[in-house]
């Protein structure tokens, strides 16, 4: 029998899931493999139901993924981006800085008024020398010397001063030109992005009805109870099961003749951490599989590449028959579906 809470495969009288822990004294804990319909299938046959069930729950997954990832962009396209205003920077002129200047300046002033009041004056050398040290302050040139040193100096000053407004005011304007271009190119991509969100809904609205025909096609395999029902919809345990049975590890899904079955191997594979089973995990870490769970890196993989492959087209096409990537899909499953259809014609024997 199986444990109902975990699954786990257990001995017809035991009181408690060796696994779980989960009494099964009560009728209601239990499922017999008797109950199951698992003894009416050979190792063949049960493969490839399992490679029927595998078929279109991959498709569903890969529609499912399709279907987010479209939700999400429809949620989250069309919004206009925020942007910091251009900060306007004022001129970093200070004067203190440049104020050596205008003593520069009154010095080079005085040192030139008395190189030509000692050319212009009459005498000796030595004569002129002693003037202009006790006597130049006497002399209007001295004066005038020193104003137009000092009025050299501010005039320099405010050239420097012109100067880096001049390069401040082409800063702002710069940073202005890029808020405003990029203010602009954000404006583009709403409206383009707003186009393609109607676009969005009808890829969904497609997708939901090859769900529907899928998950119909699925309860019917189903139906026939050879699967316990902890594992059904689950891609991860459905692919690792089949790909058991295909490398010829398993013979069965349950144990029999003193041999592991798929869930039991499965089960343990899990606790030993062999196999990985949270599909968000998976998928972050996919090539960390490919040794144990070769199957299901397959059927990522190639769920990953179609759902590339639909979602970016639906942004290109200006209506849903132009996506060629979707319409490719549909086919693929259509096909699958149907295959699947007619395999379950011959299994009506296990209704009985």
């Amino acid at each position: 029998m199986f444990c109902k809470k975990c699954g786990a495969h257990i001995a017809d009288d035991s009181s408690f899931c060796y696994k779980c822990g989960e009494r099964t004294n009560s009728n209601t804990e239990i499922v017999k493999i008797s109950n199951l319909n698992t003894d009416k299938l050979n190792t063949a046959e049960m493969a490839t139901y399992l490679k029927m069930v595998c078929s279109l729950e991959n498709d569903k997954f890969t529609l499912e993924s399709s279907k987010a990832d479209l939700n999400y962009k429809a949620r989250t396209y069309g919004i206009k981006r925020k942007f910091p205003k251009p900060y306007k920077a004022e001129s970093g002129f200070d004067f203190s800085d440049y104020s050596i200047l205008i003593l520069v300046g009154a010095l080079l002033g005085l040192i030139g008024s008395s190189i030509y009041i000692f050319l212009t004056a009459s005498g000796s050398t030595i004569e002129k020398i002693l003037f202009i040290l006790f006597f130049s302050w006497l002399h209007t040139e001295i004066y005038a010397g020193i104003v137009i040193g000092i009025v050299s100096a501010l005039f320099l000053i405010l050239c420097f001063a012109i100067k880096e407004s001049q390069a401040t005011s082409r800063e702002n304007k710069q940073r202005l030109r890029e808020y405003k271009t990029k203010v602009a190119d954000d404006n583009v991509r709403v409206e383009r992005e707003k186009k393609c969100i109607p676009i969005f809904y009808a890829h969904i609205k497609e997708i939901d009805k090859k769900i529907a025909v899928l998950n119909s096609t699925l309860n019917k395999l189903y139906s026939y109870d050879l699967i316990f029902k902890k594992y059904r919809g689950n891609i991860v345990a459905l692919n690792t099961m089949y790909e058991y049975f295909i490398s010829g590890r398993v013979t069965s899904l349950a144990a029999q003749n003193g041999m592991d079955g798929a869930y039991n191997l499965y089960e343990n594979e899990l606790r030993q951490n062999i196999i990985i089973e949270k599909l968000d995990v998976i998928i972050n870490s996919l090539e960390q599989i490919k040794a144990n769970q070769y199957l299901l890196y397959e059927a990522i993989q190639e769920a990953n590449q179609a759902l590339l492959d639909i979602t970016d087209m639906a942004e290109k096409v200006s209506n849903i028959e132009s996506n060629t990537a979707l319409t490719a899909y549909n086919s693929k499953v259509i096909a699958d579906n149907t295959k699947v259809l007619s395999y379950i014609e011959t299994i009506q024997f296990l209704k009985s």
